[in-house]
This record gives C-alpha cells, sequence and structure tokens, in this order.
C-alpha cells in the first residue's frame, strides 16, 4: 500500500510541474490511461478534485493540489531520510564503515592505505564509492555516508581531520613561454591561457576559473575534463596548458620531453577525513579516524604529504 501511494504521489508531483497528463505520462514513462487511473486514485481516496482543465486545455492545480504537492515533496525528502537511517543502522550491525570519497584521493593514498587498515581490522568492512568533489561533500551532508575523504576548502558545517596535500602544477608544452617560468606561476600569469582543468563539479574548478573571474583574469579556452591523460594530452599536443599534482609528475606516464610541469604558487590540492559536526562517532568510526591519523604520520617521506595537526 506503501509503495503504490509513492508511486502515485511520484505520478502526481511530475503531472503538477509538467500541468499535463500526456507530458507527465511521457516523463514517467507509463501510458497516459495509466497515469489519469492514478491521479483519479489519489483524488478519490482524499475526496478533493486535484487539477481542473482551462480553456486551452492546460491542467490548473487547484488549492488540494498545492498543499498535496508540499506532502509529496516532504513525502520524498523524509522516504529518502528513512532509507539512509536504516542503511546506517545496517551497517552498524554489520560493522561496516561506509566511506564517501572524492576522485582521485584512494589514487593518492595507494592500495596500502585501505588494505592495512583491513589487515589490522578484520572485523571491520568499508563500503566505499567514490564522486567529484561537490557531490562528496552532498553525499556526506545527506547521509549516504558517515565519513569521507573530501577535498579543501572544507564544508563549515564538517569537522575535518586535514591529512594530506600536495601542490598543483600546470603541464606546459615547452613551445609555451610559460614553460620558462620554472620559478612558479601565479593566476595572474594564466591570463589569456586555454586550460584543461576538471569541471564546475571539482573545487579546483572554482580555485582558479571562478577566482579568476572574480579577479578580472581573463582565460581562453576552458576544456572541462576529470580525466588526468586528457589533461596531460592537451599540452603535450600544445593546445594549451593541463593543471595536475605533484605526485603525478613522478609516473612515467606523465614524462615526456615536450612537457614540463610548473608548479602553481597560489593554491594547494588539500584533503582530509570529514564528518559532519552533529554525528558522533561509532567506535568503529574512531578506529578508522586514528588509523588515518597514523597513517598520515607514518607517510612522512613517501610521494604522499601530509598535513600532520
Amino acid at each position: 500500500m506503501i509503495d503504490m501511494l509513492t508511486e502515485h504521489l511520484r505520478y502526481f508531483s511530475i503531472t503538477y510541474k509538467t500541468r499535463s497528463f500526456s507530458r507527465a505520462a511521457k516523463l514517467v514513462p507509463m501510458t497516459l490511461q495509466g497515469l489519469i487511473k492514478a491521479i483519479k486514485s489519489l483524488e478519490q481516496q482524499y475526496d478533493v478534485p486535484l487539477f481542473i482543465a482551462d480553456e486551452n486545455g492546460v491542467l490548473v492545480p487547484t488549492n488540494y493540489a498545492d498543499e498535496l504537492y508540499g506532502f509529496a515533496e516532504k513525502w520524498d525528502q523524509n522516504s529518502i531520510a528513512l532509507e539512509e537511517s536504516f542503511n546506517r543502522i545496517r551497517s552498524l550491525e554489520n560493522h561496516m564503515i561506509r566511506l564517501g570519497s572524492c576522485l582521485g584521493i584512494m589514487g593518492n593514498l595507494g592500495s596500502p592505505f585501505l588494505e592495512g587498515f583491513k589487515r589490522l581490522n578484520p572485523d571491520i568492512a568499508i563500503q566505499y564509492g567514490e564522486h567529484s568533489d561537490f557531490s562528496c561533500d552532498k553525499g556526506l551532508l545527506l547521509g549516504s555516508y558517515e565519513l569521507a575523504l573530501t577535498m579543501a576548502p572544507f564544508d563549515q558545517s564538517f569537522i575535518t581531520m586535514e591529512m594530506f596535500s600536495d601542490n598543483f602544477i600546470f603541464w606546459i608544452n615547452k613551445k609555451n613561454p610559460l614553460s620558462m617560468k620554472t620559478e612558479g606561476l601565479h593566476l595572474e600569469d594564466l591570463r589569456n591561457q586555454n586550460i584543461a582543468i576538471p569541471g564546475e563539479g571539482y573545487k579546483c574548478y572554482d580555485t582558479f576559473i571562478m577566482r579568476g573571474n572574480c579577479e578580472g583574469i581573463n582565460f581562453g579556452r576552458i576544456f572541462q575534463t576529470a580525466e588526468m591523460f586528457q589533461i596531460f594530452g592537451y599540452a603535450l599536443y600544445d593546445h594549451g596548458i593541463g593543471m595536475g599534482i605533484e605526485s603525478l609528475t613522478d609516473l612515467e606516464v606523465f614524462q615526456k620531453e615536450e612537457v614540463v610541469a610548473i608548479p602553481y604558487l597560489d593554491a594547494k590540492w588539500r584533503y582530509g577525513l570529514s564528518h559532519l559536526s552533529a554525528h558522533t562517532l561509532t567506535s568503529i568510526e574512531q578506529r578508522f579516524c586514528e588509523y588515518c591519523l597514523d597513517f598520515s604520520k607514518r607517510s612522512q617521506g613517501s610521494g604522499i604529504k601530509p598535513c600532520l595537526p
């Protein structure tokens, strides 16, 4: 019964937004007759009219529909929150840590990171997913996981233990005069340059592009991609410059005679382990936090640059 009500409320919400039975049926998707039947079912259940067609055939919501739409929106949000709460309880029962991560962090940490924790804590399972920077933050805010490896600048509603940092670099073809600025680059140096960079879902985009726009610095073409190979290739084939991080320059695949890596001096690539300030850590989550801190300390001298408290 609840499943049917949920579905009918979804059909109603789409109809309310589109003001058309036929358009709503295509968006669901379902037959027009099936959608109308679902709306009629809601009208019969509550004994109210929900829509009146005007002279042009456009559906006009009644006051009852306005009220029901608010209810339907809250129902959907509460259903999602309830499901997340059940998942949280289930993870506690199963000794599971639900971990989100921004793309690139797990690769930077390397396989020893999770393998080491599992070796020390064989009774604890880790379920993790990787997302763009802002999607990762959103997942933590919505309760999709309790812990997340997030990227700076950190959300103010998080408690974050900063773990590591790395220098931003720009890969630059030696044909580009900027390749001679071996001492490093500032934002002003990027004026009029074509830039390959992770796109709007990533915080580095704001660090460079949005800040540049605010300071009146115009760039050339902006090529948005999260694929480091494409960003490096953008510089290799002299289409422009490509943004990366210093630790990647040690990999042979990012070492080509035609390209140099120049440090960017106005910002750093930083990340840490976050949880909501309102969230009380469980004992197994606390163990993971302690492990992350210890891993950060033990990584001194490696290719990873720790940020120690």
